[in-house]
């Protein structure tokens, strides 16, 4: 302001006008803002639409019987000794059907209770036979056929 007599009409038109256009100016940021939360809510709304689409994958594959003969949520019902040792392989045990791995974990029940049966025993201290290849086939059948020759206590023979 140059002049304070001169220039006082004018800035107080100016002042006046910037008064007057508060409200307006709101209006029109009321406008951007709701456009925005348009927006945000769109998107938001998709994102739920997806997500919900994923979720209903997850249940359908929850309650599916078709690969496995029982659904996963039978399986996961159904499992028991979370603590225990599992066997960590991708071999044919992935493609067993329910049935075929019950009779399998049957089985290894069996197996597992001579495995601590004979723990202790000779069975501790035996020679393994992985090493064996078929060019020592004949030595072992050497030895079986001069074991033969052998007279068997009488004792052991009321065993057969």
């Amino acid at each position: 302001i140059h002049d304070f007599r001169a220039d006082q009409k004018p800035l107080f038109q100016k002042v006046k006008s910037q008064i007057e256009s508060i409200e307006r100016y709101q209006e029109e940021n009321r406008g951007l803002d709701s456009m925005q939360l348009e927006r945000e809510i769109s998107m938001l709304s998709r994102t739920i639409s997806r997500l919900s689409e994923k979720f209903e994958q997850f249940r359908t594959l929850l309650f599916e019987s078709e690969s496995a003969g029982i659904p996963i949520k039978a399986m996961y019902l159904n499992a028991g000794g979370f603590g225990e040792t599992s066997i960590d392989s991708k071999s044919e045990l992935l493609s067993l059907d329910f049935e075929e791995a019950k009779e399998f974990e049957k089985e290894f029940k069996l197996f597992k209770s001579y495995q601590k049966r004979f723990a202790d025993s000779f069975w501790a201290e035996r020679i393994s036979f992985s090493g064996v290849e078929p060019r020592h086939y004949s030595r072992i059948s050497e030895l079986i056929q001069s074991l033969e020759n052998y007279k068997i206590p009488s004792y052991a023979a009321s065993w057969n």
